[in-house]
């Protein structure tokens, strides 16, 4: 019995010691430094292990070592202008997006990926009579590209993938009339999705010219305007009546005929008492 009793103390011991190792055991997570990339590590474990790997200090390898069964908690992003995040590799290649999550019951290897970003441009052919702005959501609400009349050159870098807005401004005399290039066939605002080099145009149409003659305010209420028919004109009382009319002229005749009786009387007298010398030899 006491033999016995020595051999399980002996194995409980031993499972003692073991547990103690193994509780002692330290994993190493490594990751190669990318320049362009920040890649943080957070520990789930009492002590706050941690890996930082955010900042370029020309070392080719960014490491930590955890007790084994730790959980460990990675994030990375881009930090680089012209690059994005591009996901995991190694130990972390299952992961996606900027976050992995590892358990460190054995030596992890992970890498940190990034790309970079081609940019696209948009060109606006030379405009007349009028003016084209763009905006693009990825800087804000004001223009980023404008191109008024006359501007040779007018053009605009963004990332690849980008949206851009387009909207045309007619000047006096002119109306919106219809895009050309990247931008045919859409109404008045251009949406395009930004892949290498576009050119877009736009067409401005004369608009009609229409002239307005504004009166006076009380230029119409005192203006009085009267129409008379035919038959009103004949009745009024300002023109004498047919008959009437008629009497007048003869009054005038009869009165005409007298004076011209006593003139016609008296030449004939003044020519009977002439002398003789006046009257012409052809009458004699």
């Amino acid at each position: 019995m006491k033999s016995f009793t020595r051999v399980a103390l002996c194995l409980s011991a031993i499972v003692l010691a073991a547990s103690t190792v193994r509780a002692q055991e330290m994993f190493t997570l490594t990751l190669p430094r990318v320049r362009e990339a920040l890649v943080r590590g957070d520990a789930q474990y009492a002590t706050g292990w941690t890996i930082d790997c955010g900042y370029w200090d020309g070392s080719t390898k960014c490491s930590a070592k955890y007790p084994a069964g730790t959980t460990v908690i990675l994030s990375g992003q881009s930090i680089a202008s012209g690059f994005v995040w591009d996901g995991w590799g190694g130990d972390c290649a299952s992961s996606t997006g900027g976050r992995c999550v590892l358990v460190m019951n054995a030596n992890r290897n992970v890498k940190a990926n990034v790309k970079t970003v081609g940019n696209a441009t948009i060109k606006v052919s030379p405009i007349t009579h009028g003016m084209i702005a763009g905006k693009t959501p990825t800087v804000g609400n004001d223009d980023v590209i404008q191109c008024p009349t006359g501007a040779k050159r007018c053009s605009f870098s963004i990332t690849t993938g980008s949206t851009m807005r387009l909207f045309p401004f007619p000047e006096l005399g002119y109306k919106t009339g219809s895009w050309t290039g990247a931008c045919a066939g859409q109404g008045y605002e251009c949406n395009l999705t930004l892949t290498g080099t576009m050119e877009v145009g736009y067409t401005f149409e004369p608009a009609p010219v229409s002239f307005a003659v504004v009166a006076p305010p009380n230029f119409i209420s005192g203006l009085r305007i009267t129409f008379r028919s035919r038959t009103q004109r004949s009745s009024s009382p300002t023109r004498p009546a047919p008959a009437a009319a008629r009497t007048r002229r003869q009054s005038i005749r009869k009165s005409c005929s007298s004076s011209c009786r006593a003139r016609d009387t008296s030449s004939k007298r003044g020519a009977a008492t002439a002398p003789a010398s006046a009257v012409p030899a052809h009458s004699r």
